[in-house]
């Protein structure tokens, strides 16, 4: 029942004017890692500690979370997100080309020609996603 909006514009802004974390800390700051994400800070080591979380959690019974379905923004959410894009093309901020792969990445995020709120499942994402 939120105003999925809010949370889609802040990542999209990041997203569009190509902010990069340069470090894990800065990545969590900008959303791109959550806190319970693990970090490794040497490349050498990522297979290790990979093939260590895989056999915990196996050892510890997780399974996959059920599929479910969840809402979207729709066609208005794309709109927005359409309109907050042109601003940022026509103050300079981004290019053209950014402003186009933004549309695309919206179109899927938000659930394409749908009305807001409407449920869908993440294989419906991916098949929009594969279509762009």
């Amino acid at each position: 029942g939120k105003d999925l909006l809010p949370f889609l514009t802040e990542g999209f802004t990041a997203a569009a004017m190509a902010k990069v974390g340069t470090s894990a800390l800065e990545s969590r700051k900008l959303g791109y890692l959550l806190e319970s994400d693990i970090v490794v800070p040497h490349k050498d080591e990522v297979l290790f500690v990979a093939l260590n979380e895989a056999k915990a959690m196996a050892a510890s019974g997780w399974r996959a979370p059920n599929k479910r379905l969840f809402p979207v923004a729709g066609r208005s959410g794309i709109a927005t997100i359409r309109g907050s894009l042109v601003n940022m093309r026509d103050g300079g901020f981004i290019s053209d080309h950014d402003q186009h792969i933004a549309t695309l990445i919206a179109e899927i995020v938000c659930g394409g020609d749908v009305d807001a709120g409407t449920l869908v499942s993440e294989e419906y994402l991916m098949a929009l996603e594969r279509k762009a």
